[in-house]
């Protein structure tokens, strides 16, 4: 086995795993960034209300109704954090899956290796994936 054949692996994973970060860095930025604005609008809708002495008018109402498109905006920006979220817990499952699959997990320190198993066929592999997606 060449040594380029052994690392392949590592370095795809590797890929894998900054293009996750880059990922998580805008994901965090965006949830940050709503949150942030979330918070200046609901700031902003209390203090037209108090300009306003309690009474209803076009200044409360757009104050208002900034609120409620920064929480919807928030909301959708919470929503996509947990999506990716699930995305990387999926992908390590199916990464971990694979390993198991073809043999090619290692031993934890102080454990013997168990006897190699034979790679499983790609099909069943599939199935197993789906199964654990279930």
């Amino acid at each position: 086995m060449s040594l380029l054949s052994w690392l392949s692996p590592f370095v795809v994973r590797s890929l894998h795993l900054l293009q996750l970060q880059g990922s998580k860095d805008s994901i965090v930025d965006a949830l940050n960034t709503a949150y942030l604005e979330y918070v200046a609008a609901a700031a902003a809708a209390l203090e037209a209300k108090e300009l306003s002495g309690g009474q209803n008018t076009a200044a409360t109402d757009a104050a208002l109704e900034n609120f409620k498109q920064r929480w919807e905006l928030f909301r959708v920006a919470c929503d996509r954090a947990e999506e990716f979220i699930e995305s990387v817990k999926q992908r390590i499952g199916s990464e971990c899956l694979v390993d198991e699959a073809t043999g090619s997990a290692t031993a934890k320190p102080g454990q013997s290796a168990a006897p190699g198993l034979p790679p499983i066929s790609a099909v069943r592999l599939e199935q197993m994936s789906k199964a654990a997606s279930d």
